[in-house]
């Protein structure tokens, strides 16, 4: 929803309340499944050795409680979930692009990746781009391991947010700092 902020009418309202709601249900969420694993799973159902030692805890928590159809209903929405997540870093990503693009960030291609279609009013050439970033990560990466794919993918995207959202966060701080000193110093000293 931060991505989208300049697609709201009133935006500074609006990310107040759906953000202080969203990280109150989360908390809701999480500690109530955690409850529920707890109350249901004994210790040796968790770490149990053999065949199903690499099972979910969730899997093995539907099992007990709901047999092995509702297992595989949970395993469908956790699929579901994953779909989701994978279409908002889709949909945010692009954005992403478009307002690095109306800020002139994207050396070249500024003009190009600022596009927005007329009907279905998305950034179409930065989700293209975004599309082709992510085929050659598929292909280069996926293909160039012949251990686990998934795991490997995985590590690289979670090293990716990693520096992004550590390092990033962290030069912009420096450099505001740098400018606001040089802002002052230029305005201690007599400038305009």
């Amino acid at each position: 929803m931060n991505y989208s902020l300049d697609e709201f009418n009133n935006p500074k309202k609006k990310l107040v309340y759906s953000n202080s709601l969203s990280v109150v249900v989360v908390i809701l969420l999480y500690t109530l499944t955690n409850v529920a694993f707890i109350t249901v799973m004994s210790p040796d159902d968790i770490n149990k050795p053999g065949k199903d030692f690499n099972e979910v805890i969730a899997a093995s928590f539907a099992k007990k409680i709901g047999g092995e159809k509702f297992s595989r209903a949970l395993a469908l929405f956790v699929s579901l979930s994953a779909f989701g997540a994978a279409s908002s870093m889709t949909w945010s990503g692009s954005r992403v692009i478009a307002a690095a693009a109306r800020n002139n960030f994207v050396p070249f291609y500024s003009n190009n990746l600022r596009e927005w279609h007329d009907r279905y009013l998305t950034p179409y050439n930065a989700l293209f781009v975004q599309c082709l970033w992510c085929i050659i990560v598929f292909v280069t990466i996926g293909g160039a391991f012949s251990s686990d794919s998934f795991k490997v993918l995985s590590d690289f995207g979670k090293y990716g947010v990693w520096i992004f959202f550590t390092y990033f966060p962290v030069l912009v701080y420096c450099g505001l700092n740098i400018i606001n000193q040089n802002l002052n110093d230029h305005l201690m000293f007599g400038g305009d």
